[in-house]
């Protein structure tokens, strides 16, 4: 008689006891997936908490430029793109000048004004366009999320495979 191994009593292959392999590596990625998140959510509201608003000007649109979509990853693409140029002008009465490349079907008008945040302290080095409080903070806070329930599930199996690891290795008697 030969064990085929995929019987009710057969001798197919069995887990090894102890915890499963990757079991930290996921924990411990998803425990660092959650304070990435963290991380991104403090600078989204430490700069809202800092920055000023601004009306920008479009003041112009360059010529035909080829760019490209996840440069550097196998799924990167070509698209033609567009430098707009913008203006503002700061509290303190600074004027700023600032570019951003627009897929042909997304360029504005010269003269088309759209809302701005700028840091004070260096206007020119962190402009970004006015978003809603969901757009700003929906990644960073999905990121800390996911990361958290990762974490906290691996946590979960690990002390369950723990104990299972410890009431197998008792002797009995």
């Amino acid at each position: 008689m030969t064990k085929s191994g995929a019987g009710a009593g057969g001798g197919g292959r069995r887990a090894k006891p102890g915890i499963p392999k990757g079991l930290w590596g996921f924990t411990v990625a998803a425990a660092g997936f959650a304070v990435f998140g963290a991380v991104l959510l403090v600078e989204a509201a430490l700069f809202a908490h800092r920055a000023e608003r601004a009306e920008s000007t479009v003041t112009g649109i360059g010529g035909k430029k080829t760019c490209v979509r996840n440069a550097g990853k196998s799924g990167s693409q070509e698209y033609t793109c567009f430098p707009v140029e913008y203006r503002f002008t700061t509290h303190q009465g600074r004027t700023v000048e600032f570019t951003e490349r627009r897929a042909e079907d997304k360029l504005p008008a010269v003269g088309d004004r759209a809302p701005v945040r700028y840091d004070p302290a260096d206007p020119a080095a962190d402009v970004r366009f006015e978003a809603t409080a969901l757009a700003r903070y929906a990644f960073p806070a999905a990121a800390f999320v996911a990361g958290l329930a990762g974490s906290w599930l691996g946590t979960v199996l690990l002390l369950r495979y723990r104990k299972a690891g410890t009431a197998t290795a008792r002797p009995q008697g």
